[in-house]
């Protein structure tokens, strides 16, 4: 496991000893290794999680001092590299495959994350599911399955609880008028915009994302496939 994970897998959330320069050190690495794979990715967004936690007991101790704050702010201030919306992003996929591994919303995921196989045999069963999910998943579905997760019970406003999940803010997404036209315009956008992609850029993917580009434009074809084969036979029918 890399150092900067070890550091958020040792004690709970508000741990004695750490400071933001420490923590901004252990965040800062490790979105360096988000660029690497998608294990990396939702371990930085595993890693946001406990930030999350941490600031949230840190913002009650410095309360009368008007200090702390939210994740947003703090890492504006100490880790200016790290891009916010590709970060929650990060973490909208963590929460996701919190999810599709059926871990309890109360679970540490971050020290389920580690490759090597964990002592204790409830936790790496944990860890098993974990990494089954991380390896035939991709990012994007990883952000939808935390999607379909009912707004956290934070009191606060509308725009921070769909922020916690990674949704839109402002209301939930309108079912199509028309689902047929608005999937020929997806498809179309998609199709002209992977026409454009130069072969070499697919050599540069890391292999757990052009694994899962792979799997979903199969599943795409096999859906396509069953209702070509469905139109087909109906036709046929018509004709004889």
């Amino acid at each position: 496991m890399d150092r900067a994970v070890e550091l958020f897998t040792r004690s709970p959330a508000l741990r004695k000893g750490w400071t933001d320069e420490r923590v901004a050190y252990a965040v800062r690495g490790q979105w360096r290794a988000a660029q690497n794979g998608l294990r990396h990715i939702v371990a930085f967004g595993a890693m946001l999680l406990e930030v999350e936690r941490w600031l949230a007991a840190k913002k009650g101790k410095f309360k009368r001092a008007g200090e702390g704050g939210g994740l947003k702010a703090w890492l504006s201030e100490h880790c200016p590299e790290v891009n916010y919306k590709t970060a929650a992003g990060y973490k909208a996929a963590a929460l996701g495959l919190r999810q599709a591994a059926k871990l309890a919303a109360d679970r540490p995921l971050l020290p389920l994350m580690g490759e090597k196989p964990l002592s204790d045999e409830e936790e790496e069963r944990a860890r098993g599911k974990v990494m089954e999910v991380v390896a035939t998943s991709s990012l994007r579905l990883l952000k939808e399955a935390a999607r379909a997760l009912p707004p956290p019970k934070t009191g606060g406003s509308t725009k921070a609880a769909a922020e916690a999940n990674g949704n839109r803010v402002g209301r939930p997404p309108e079912p199509p008028a028309n689902p047929a036209r608005d999937a020929l315009h997806v498809w179309t956008l998609a199709i002209d915009a992977i026409r454009k992609i130069p072969d070499g850029a697919y050599r540069l993917l890391p292999v757990e994302e052009a694994r899962g580009m792979r799997d979903e434009l199969r599943a795409a074809a096999d859906r396509l496939d069953a209702h070509v084969i469905e139109c087909s036979a109906e036709i046929s029918k018509i004709h004889f």
